[in-house]
C-alpha cells in the first residue's frame, strides 16, 4: 500500500489505512493496488508541515504501484503519510539529535566535542491522507491533515464520504482534459502539415 510513515507511526498508519479502505469498500467502492499493466499517475507527496519554500527534489520513498480506489468508475489514488515538522537539532557524536536532548547531553555541557545546531524536518506523528486524480491532464488533489495525532479516528467517515462525493468533479475534469488533449493533438497535426 502507498504508506509513507516513520517506524513510530507505522502501526497507526496501517490502522488508519485499513479503516479508510473498509469504509470505502462498505460504500460499494473497490480499493486495490494499481494493476501492474496500467500506468497510474501518482501525485507528488510533500510531507512537510510548511511546504514553502518549494523544494527542488524529494528523497521520500514511494510505492512502485499506487493504492487506488474505484468510485463510480473513476480511479483515485490514495497516499497516507507522516507529516514532518521543522525542528532544531544539534550535531553531536556523528548524529543530529533534537535540541532538548542535545542541550542536556554531558558532552555538550562540558564542550568536550565540536558541535553545532541546525534545523531538520522530522516526523511529527501526525498523519495526512492525500487523494488524487490518477488521470493525465487533471490536477485534482485533496489532503486531510491531522492537527493532533490520532484525530483521524473521529473523522474517517466524513473523509470517505467527501472522497466519494468528489467523483463527479473528477469525472468532469477528465472530460475536459480529454478535450484539451484532442485539441492540442489537432493543433500539432495542423502545424506538422504546414511544414511538410
Amino acid at each position: 500500500i502507498d504508506l509513507v510513515v516513520s517506524q513510530d507511526t507505522l502501526e497507526r498508519g496501517l490502522s488508519v489505512a485499513s479503516q479508510l479502505y473498509l469504509l470505502l469498500e462498505d460504500a460499494g467502492n473497490r480499493v486495490r493496488i494499481a494493476p501492474n499493466d496500467q500506468h497510474v499517475y501518482r501525485a507528488e507527496v510533500d510531507e512537510r508541515e510548511n511546504t514553502k519554500p518549494h523544494r527542488h527534489y524529494s528523497d521520500l520513498w514511494g510505492s512502485y504501484r499506487s493504492t487506488v480506489v474505484y468510485i463510480k468508475d473513476i480511479l483515485f489514488g490514495i497516499t497516507i503519510f507522516d507529516i514532518s515538522e521543522e525542528i532544531e537539532v544539534g550535531y553531536l557524536n556523528g548524529e543530529y539529535i533534537p535540541i532538548d536532548q542535545y542541550l542536556l547531553h554531558a558532552k555538550f555541557k562540558n564542550r568536550s566535542v565540536f558541535s553545532w545546531t541546525s534545523k531538520q524536518n522530522r516526523p511529527s506523528g501526525r498523519l495526512c491522507i492525500q487523494a488524487y486524480s490518477t488521470y493525465p491532464g487533471t490536477k485534482w488533489v485533496k489532503q486531510w491533515r491531522e492537527a493532533k495525532a490520532g484525530e483521524f479516528s473521529k473523522t474517517l467517515k466524513s473523509i470517505a464520504s467527501e472522497l466519494v462525493g468528489a467523483a463527479d468533479e473528477v469525472a468532469q475534469a477528465v472530460k475536459v482534459a480529454i478535450l484539451e488533449a484532442e485539441e492540442s493533438q489537432r493543433q500539432w497535426d495542423i502545424q506538422r502539415e504546414k511544414y511538410r
